[in-house]
């Protein structure tokens, strides 16, 4: 029995190109693994990235926490700074004056001091600005009115008509309680009502 000249008979053929099909798998699966499998340098490249920006990250936040730090060092001390000695035109009793002066100190913190939140990182000009403004702006006198009031003006300067200034009134209900705040940046704006005391 002997093959035909038409090539091997069906049955050998399929054995062999099922033989072929098998092969081809296997040696995909194996391309595949190979693929996936990172050569060691790769490996130690990715390691030594990884341990990299996680080093960065926590020397960023010691660069932040550092910086915050020193504003409320710097904002502290702003705070605690002496101020000069007060002029006071009219008769108001010691306690009453450093309860006014007191609530006046407070008010010029709220309206400008930062607030110490964490955009401010990204704002340290504006924050130095504000400290520079604080500490620049002192109480300059204390007016008893007729009617009992207070008024306490603050800026930099005796002549803050023109320099820009802030006004507290001040109403005791038996507390003196805050009664008003305004603000001026250039006498076009400034109250007109504003006589600035001769120095004692």
């Amino acid at each position: 029995m002997g093959f035909s000249s038409g090539g091997p008979p069906a049955s050998i053929r399929s054995i062999r190109e099922g033989s072929n099909t098998l092969r081809l798998v296997f040696d995909t699966a194996a391309l595949r693994e190979k693929s996936l499998a990172r050569p060691p340098h790769l490996r130690f490249d990715e390691d030594v990235a990884a341990e990299h920006q996680e080093r960065s990250k926590r020397h960023r936040w010691e660069i932040i926490g550092i910086i915050v730090s020193l504003l409320a060092v710097i904002v502290v001390a702003a705070i605690l700074a002496p101020e000069p000695r007060v002029q006071v035109v009219g008769n108001l009793p010691p306690d009453d004056l450093q309860q006014v002066l007191k609530l006046t100190r407070r008010e010029l913190r709220f309206h400008l001091l930062p607030k110490l939140e964490w955009d401010d990182i990204l704002y340290l000009g504006y924050v130095c600005r504000s400290l520079e403004e604080y500490q620049a702006t002192k109480i300059q006198w204390v007016e008893v009115k007729p009617d009992g009031g207070v008024q306490v003006f603050a800026g930099k300067g005796r002549d803050v008509v023109n320099l820009g200034g802030h006004v507290c009134d001040f109403t005791k209900m038996p507390d003196w309680r805050l009664t008003g705040y305004g603000y001026w940046a250039s006498s076009n704006v400034a109250p007109r009502d504003i006589h600035v005391p001769a120095l004692p």
